[in-house]
């Protein structure tokens, strides 16, 4: 399966867990930057405006912009040694931080279901395949097959 579908699902199983009632410190940050906002207590879409959510401000701050910037210019001078650019470099702190992101909101989720050995293995059951084959999907992208 390609990057983007992995990335998808993840996205969807945080934002289902959210409604949910799981409402962890990580899939609140994922949540609030992709513009969706639910209220805790009773599980309801409050506002959904992902036209105008954070992410652009995130991407091109001064800090965040600098950042990429670097990374931009770091794979220009890999491409000038190595005679080719790889474009894919530049998204390698993205795939990294959301791969972060998901396995926080997970280990989140298990610290909540602790005590209850079978919930935490249906999570296990769940995280963990999508966080192992979302890695090999990255590695297999910058491989050169999608």
């Amino acid at each position: 399966m390609k990057v983007w579908n992995y990335m998808m699902i993840m996205l969807t199983l945080m934002v289902f867990l959210s409604f949910m009632g799981f409402a962890t410190d990580s899939s609140d940050t994922i949540l609030n930057m992709v513009g969706i906002s639910i209220n805790s207590s009773t599980g309801t879409l409050v506002s959904g405006d992902v036209g105008n959510s954070n992410w652009f401000d995130n991407l091109f701050n001064p800090v965040n912009g600098l950042i990429v910037l670097a990374g931009i210019g770091t794979a220009v001078i890999v491409g000038l040694f190595t005679r080719q650019f790889e474009w894919k470099l530049v998204l390698l702190a993205f795939f990294t931080s959301f791969v972060v992101k998901f396995v926080a909101v997970g280990l989140s989720v298990v610290s909540l279901a602790e005590g209850e050995t079978w919930l935490v293995g249906v999570i296990a059951t769940i995280f963990l395949p999508l966080t192992a084959m979302f890695i090999f999907s990255i590695v297999e992208w910058f491989g050169g097959t999608e």
